[in-house]
Parts: structure tokens; C-alpha cells; sequence
């Protein structure tokens, strides 16, 4: 299934994109076909990881390209569900009733984005994402945010803007990586899934730990992946059984759907 950017003017016969669950979907005619891609920036990192775990639990065929899903036009219905059950779980919307104060953050790449939300999760401190893309919070809690503000990088310091670039090519490799544990937990032979998770497991071995990232968690994703790229190049006495490819196929996945 191709990727498909929900905003990119060259996607022929683009729909007017409603709403479904607080997100704009929009649908769109591929080369393969009629898609429809949910843009899901608006959204939290965890909710974006629970959609993607709901998907793959549900079998559903699905592409990400930087926080924008896409499905095959068939299973909108089945994918709109999912939407609503990640809307129902996720964190209580502000209250209308008490001050809010909304912070211009809607241009910021997304790695900055995410690293707000995550921060402010951690930080126990309720958030919203206005229509706009901007962030909502408590007045209350403006000395709280702003501390947090401080901790973060500079989104419009160059340095720190291509340090957001390397973020972005963090979750291609991250996708990439968990396409191939997907499949390799059905079919642990597949030949192009195997070449992926070789090259993909040593390129993550050679990067720091990116922005957001505990070097403690970010240790465990490495041995994960270089746990299953070992056992897909055994060879001999040390050969790995199908079963077992599976399962750290299967562990590698799980540990990527927190960041996809």
C-alpha cells in the first residue's frame, strides 16, 4: 500500500475533509486505488500509538507518513470505530467553565509537538489542541507550562529545527522497522522483511538517543531490534525456529507502536 499525505497538492480527485472523531479525514484516489487518510496531529503521541496498535491488532492494512494514516477506502467504517474508541479513551476535554490560555505551537514541527504533549503528560497537566493546532491549558497552570516551555528546545533556532529533522527521519526508520516486525510475526521468512529489519537494526544502532528519549528505553528498543536481526542471520547450530522469529518479531513491534 503507497503512503499518502493528506496535504499534498499533487493527490488527484481530494475530497472536502470532514471531521471523524476531532480529526480531519479526507479521502483521495491513488494509483492503488480509492484511500482515505486521517490526519492525526491534532492528537496526543499516546492516542496516535494506540490507533496504530488498534490497526495492526484489527489487520488493517494502513500507511503513516508523519502523523497522517491512510486506509484503504473499504475499511473506512471499521477505522472510523477505531478512531472513536482512541477518542473515547483518551484524556477528559477541558472544562469551558475555567480560564484557558492557548499557546501558538500549531506551526512547530511535529517531534516538537509530540515532545510538548509528552512532557505535559508526564507533568500530570490536562491539555487540548484547538482547531487551529494550538495548545490549550488551565490558566492555573501557565507557570507550570511555561517551566516546561523553558526545558524545550528552541523550535525556531536552526540547530534545533534540523535536530527536528533527524526526529523525522527517526520515525521513518521507526515505521519502516515496525512494517517489518508486523509482518515477520505472520510470515518469519518474508525475504524483503528480513532485508529490512538487517539494515534498519544497524542503522538504529548507530544513532544517539533522539530528543524525548530516556537512553534506558532507548538501550531496550536497540537490543530488541538487534535481537531479532541476530536471530534472522543465524546460520548452523545456532539456527532460530520460525516460532521464536515470531515472538521477537512480535516484541519489536509492540515496543515500536508507543512511537508510530
Amino acid at each position: 500500500m503507497s503512503d499518502v499525505d493528506a496535504d499534498d497538492d499533487q493527490l488527484a480527485g481530494a475530497d472536502d475533509a470532514p471531521l471523524v472523531g476531532g480529526i480531519d479525514v479526507t479521502e483521495v484516489d491513488d494509483v492503488t486505488g480509492r484511500e482515505v487518510a486521517y490526519d492525526c496531529a491534532p492528537w496526543a503521541a499516546e492516542s496516535r500509538a494506540m490507533l496504530a496498535s488498534l490497526l495492526e491488532s484489527e489487520d488493517i492494512e494502513h500507511a503513516w507518513q508523519g502523523t497522517t494514516v491512510s486506509i484503504r477506502a473499504e475499511d473506512r467504517s471499521a477505522v472510523d470505530a477505531l478512531v472513536d474508541e482512541v477518542e473515547a479513551a483518551a484524556r477528559p476535554a477541558l472544562s469551558a467553565d475555567v480560564p484557558r490560555i492557548v499557546y501558538s505551537v500549531a506551526d512547530w514541527p511535529v517531534d516538537f509537538q509530540t515532545a510538548l504533549a509528552d512532557a505535559l503528560t508526564a507533568a500530570d497537566l490536562p491539555y487540548e489542541w484547538d482547531e487551529a493546532g494550538d495548545l490549550m491549558v488551565y490558566e492555573e497552570h501557565e507557570a507550570e507550562v511555561e517551566a516546561i516551555l523553558e526545558l524545550l528546545p528552541d523550535p525556531d533556532d536552526e540547530d534545533d529545527l534540523r535536530s527536528a529533522d533527524d526526529g523525522l527521519a527517526v520515525h521513518k526508520l521507526f515505521d519502516r522497522l515496525f512494517a517489518a516486525a508486523a509482518k515477520l510475526a505472520k510470515s518469519p521468512t518474508d525475504g524483503s522483511s528480513v532485508l529490512a529489519i538487517d539494515t534498519g537494526a544497524g542503522e538504529l544502532e548507530q544513532l544517539a538517543p533522539p530528543f524525548g528519549f530516556e537512553p534506558t528505553e532507548w538501550a531496550k528498543l536497540v537490543a530488541c531490534a538487534e535481537s531479532l536481526r541476530a536471530g534472522l542471520n543465524a546460520t548452523g547450530d545456532e539456527v532460530v525456529e520460525d516460532d521464536e522469529i515470531a515472538a521477537r518479531a512480535v516484541a519489536l513491534q509492540s515496543f515500536l507502536a508507543r512511537y508510530v
